[in-house]
């Protein structure tokens, strides 16, 4: 078999880029060729599968570091100003703006995973024995966000069925608060319509982060940014690397939700409590972090036009604002029962998705790792329940008899 390079002015076979593969061609002495796949490489049974989705993988990746030049440049717009939680709301913001205009966007799955576990071990250094000395506080509101649950998804659901007119299924499913990657899983097994339930939860999680940084500043005085105090040495930076991967790692296998971000973060989050490490990774880690977040959500209206948005946007924005002012209101009384801030209350019951939640409570220095441990018990009670509230009300899409 040959390979032949020939100048691309006469080659009929696929262009092959170096820089999306991360090599460069040393003096641009290849940067007009292209590599004949034209006969025995694309028809051997070896390198066909490799060389027919050559192109189909360069525009790929012309697709995604578009979406994170996007998603950088938003973020850092309002990062910069100093909006709290800005790089991730910055981020979602311009990806999801490029989204509805027609523009492809797209985040490949490992620069996600990546960007889980940076921002998760990160998380883990705002774990202080203060944080852990209210632990005995914890049960408390965790009460309070179960009790959540039904009111919220039963308030929604009545309006979304008596006042928008939509279907049992497509109420209950669009209703829930949270686990938004599990309900999307579920509903096409309903009678459900998955895109209106598609629609309102994506729109329930990025008018949550774009909202909460301006509620933090409404609500917080003003004050100078806590110093970030380094890692100690490359021992602390290797302990807290090694252990946030396998922390994330063991998380993912045992299908704990968002099991790299929640893994990361408890590994980290036992090496800062007990004292093992110190200080924290460099700012610009929980930075890409917040990007690669921000951007996962604004691609998430991929798909979606202006006008399909705009169908379903009234109905959205009530819902949110009911299910929202059932949050606060338990946050409120969450407060007076303990001694939490009601800001750090309401983003740990607010109705959005667990990693987005997670990772905005990190960026506005809320304590990560409580408003985690709300969310995931309010995403573990709804992925336990649902089924059987399918099942319950006969929600079931009617199986097909073909075959």
């Amino acid at each position: 078999m040959a390979i032949s390079l020939l100048p691309m002015s006469k080659a009929n076979g696929t262009e092959i880029d170096g820089s999306s593969m991360g090599h460069r061609w040393p003096l641009g002495s290849l940067s007009g060729v292209r590599l004949d796949t034209s006969d025995a490489f694309a028809k051997s049974p070896s390198f066909a599968p490799i060389a027919r989705p050559l192109a189909r993988l360069q525009s790929l990746d012309r697709i995604t570091w578009r979406s994170l030049a996007l998603g950088t440049g938003g973020g850092a717009l309002l990062g910069l100003a100093g909006i709290p939680g800005g790089w991730i709301a910055g981020s979602m913001l311009a990806v999801a703006m490029a989204a509805l205009s027609g523009v492809q966007v797209n985040l490949t799955p490992a620069l996600r995973n990546l960007g889980f576990l940076a921002v998760g071990i990160s998380m883990g250094s705002g774990v202080t024995p203060e944080a852990l000395s209210r632990l005995s506080s914890w049960p408390i509101t965790l009460i309070l966000v179960i009790l959540s649950i039904p009111l919220i998804a039963g308030t929604l659901t009545w309006f979304l069925m008596r006042v928008a007119g939509w279907n049992r299924a497509t109420a209950l499913l669009s209703s829930l608060p949270g686990a938004l990657s599990y309900l999307m899983a579920l509903a096409p097994e309903t009678k459900a319509d998955v895109p209106r339930v598609a629609i309102l939860q994506t729109l329930r999680v990025a008018i949550l982060v774009a909202v909460l940084p301006l509620v933090a500043l409404w609500l917080s005085d003003p004050v100078p940014p806590a110093a970030i105090v380094p890692l100690g040495g490359w021992d602390d930076a290797i302990l807290l690397f090694v252990g946030g991967v396998g922390g994330a790692i063991l998380a993912y296998l045992v299908r704990v939700p968002a099991g790299l971000l929640v893994g990361g973060l408890f590994v980290s989050a036992v090496l800062h409590g007990s004292g093992l490490v110190e200080g924290r990774p460099p700012e610009w880690v929980a930075i890409a972090g917040f990007v690669s977040l921000g951007t996962l959500i604004g691609t998430r209206f991929a798909g979606t036009r202006w006008k399909e948005l705009a169908e379903v946007l009234s109905v959205s924005l009530v819902s949110f604002v009911i299910g929202a002012s059932i949050a606060v209101v338990m946050a409120l009384v969450g407060a007076a029962l303990t001694d939490f801030s009601v800001l750090k209350l309401i983003v740990a019951f607010a109705p959005g998705g667990l990693e987005a939640m997670v990772v905005l409570a990190f960026a506005m220095d809320l304590d990560p790792a409580f408003v985690a441990a709300h969310h995931l018990v309010r995403f573990l009670l709804i992925a336990l329940a649902a089924p059987f509230v399918v099942r319950w009300f006969d929600l079931s899409a009617p199986k097909s008899n073909a075959g």
